[in-house]
């Protein structure tokens, strides 16, 4: 019996040099993991979901569920002080998965010490930790500057360490059936210049959730907010706007709207430069429906939000809009998506926003796209996809930086062929080489995000053979790559 243990120990002890060895970060990383060997039968490496080295081969950013982990493990895994974006993800879905031993153990019962030492850090994502004690939260890195983190479990003391932490500029609340936000007080947060209020609970996404805009009272000063998978009734619309007069940028995710409700009050908020209904919730059922789709969007996006003329970003994705010929009014916008709204021609207007650098056009009816959308000289970014058919564009848009389209469209390939081949049949070698770029130009690929672990419209496409999650983060795992994965900005099964 010693002698089995001496040499499983002495295997061990190898695998673990070996990990040691490594020639980058990530390497170092799985390999330890992997010599820890399996959890009855799943191996420990499931536990990395996504790890990112930087060009010299340091590590830059993991993304790891803790199950069945020591804090030692933990700590071993991110002892790395180059890591700038650092997640603890929990898979609590209903479905079983290749995980289901490990998932077992449940998510971390401590808060790992290591996080303190990691002076590069930016991102924070606690998600995956349920279990604090006094002062694990004043030992954030002063470094960091987005924090995230679910509410199951969290006591008030958390809250309060949590603002009195003058480095953190961005905060998500994760919200769940288990804890309310409407149970904690969330005064110490007034100070926070961008919150995102969310939920994430399976089980409870099947019905409708309305927000309780009291949370909101102490958040006078926020520029920034985002609602996530909320419904809202006219009562609550109406105290979130009382409560929010400063905001700059107002981002309605994937919300829902009961029947009628009047959106007026948003015209208090008139320090707002960016404006999104981007989707609309599925579940808007008060009853639990799981089979069936019940969408609330908006009854329609209404007139007055085309006199709003501060507006620099304007999102409209999956709403009733029949007052989008207005948009010529917004001359200030930069950033329009207009996708899923049945757009079958282009609204006049838009050709006269001269100061826009993106257009989202995607999951519409569109044909044809006008000649006078030349006049967008300021346009990096058009995106076409899913418009089925489209079948004319003016030359023009083929230089376009980023001009997305579909890859099965040979009609609009013809034409950025055709701009291609006469850019080349002229003879000089500096027009050559301009061709050369405009061939580059036409792809139908967004560019790869410049910021690491992140993805989508704001942010770009994850790196090759990685799904871009509903939240706007790479992985692999089918928290990413199921349901609500963002097929334009990485992969999707």
């Amino acid at each position: 019996m010693k002698s089995t243990l001496f040499f499983k120990s002495l295997f061990i002890t190898t695998l673990s040099r070996l990990a040691l060895a490594a020639k980058d970060d990530c390497t170092k990383i799985e390999n330890y993991l992997e010599a820890k060997g399996y959890y009855e039968t799943e191996p420990y490496l499931f536990d990395l979901n996504f790890c990112r080295n930087n060009s010299q081969g340091k590590v830059t950013s993991i993304e790891m569920y803790t199950y069945c982990l020591s804090e030692k493990d933990v700590n071993r895994i991110i002892g790395f002080t180059t890591i700038r974006n650092l997640s603890f993800n929990s898979n609590n879905g209903y479905h079983s998965s290749g995980s289901d031993h490990l998932r077992s153990c449940g998510n971390s019962k401590y808060f790992p010490s290591g996080i303190s030492k990691l002076t590069n850090l930016r991102y924070l994502d606690l998600f995956g930790i349920n279990t604090y004690k006094k002062g694990d939260i004043s030992k954030i890195p002063k470094s960091v500057k987005i924090l995230s983190l679910s509410y199951e479990n969290v006591p008030q003391f958390v809250i309060n360490e949590i603002g009195k932490l003058s480095n953190i500029e961005e905060i998500t609340l994760i919200d769940s059936n288990k804890t309310k936000l409407n149970k904690l007080n969330l005064a110490p947060l007034a100070n926070m210049k961008k919150i995102t209020i969310t939920r994430n609970d399976h089980s409870g996404m099947y019905k409708k959730y309305y927000l309780d805009s009291s949370m909101f009272k102490s958040f006078s000063k926020v520029s920034s907010l985002t609602i996530e998978y909320y419904v809202f009734n006219q009562k609550n619309f109406n105290t979130l706007m009382k409560y929010v007069p400063n905001l700059k940028e107002l981002n309605f995710k994937s919300c829902g709207f009961d029947k009628n409700v009047n959106i007026k009050a948003l015209k208090n908020l008139t320090k707002l430069e960016s404006l999104e209904f981007d989707g609309t919730f599925d579940y808007c059922s008060d009853e639990y429906v799981v089979f069936d789709d019940y969408y609330c969007p908006l009854s329609n996006v209404p007139k007055f939000v085309y006199s709003m003329t501060n507006l620099k970003k304007l999102n409209v994705n999956r709403q009733n809009n029949p007052h989008v010929h207005l948009i010529g009014n917004l001359k200030n916008l930069e950033y329009l998506e207009l996708g899923n709204t049945n757009l079958k021609t282009l609204p006049s207007g838009i050709t006269s926003l001269k100061n826009l650098k993106y257009h989202g056009l995607q999951f519409n009816e569109l044909k044809e796209l006008p000649n006078s959308i030349s006049n967008l000289k300021k346009l990096e970014t058009l995106n076409v996809k899913f418009n089925e058919e489209l079948s004319s564009v003016p030359r023009s848009v083929c230089n376009i930086k980023n001009f997305i389209y579909d890859n099965g469209n040979k009609k609009i390939k013809k034409i950025c062929s055709s701009q291609s081949t006469t850019s080349t049949n002229k003879t000089t070698k500096k027009t050559t080489t301009t061709s050369s770029k405009v061939a580059t130009k036409t792809t139908t690929k967004v560019p790869v995000s410049t910021v690491e672990g992140r993805c989508g419209k704001e942010y770009g496409a994850c790196k090759e053979g990685y799904c871009c999650s509903q939240w706007g983060y790479c992985g692999k795992s089918t928290s990413y790559c199921g349901t609500g994965c963002q097929s334009t900005f990485g992969q999707c099964t």
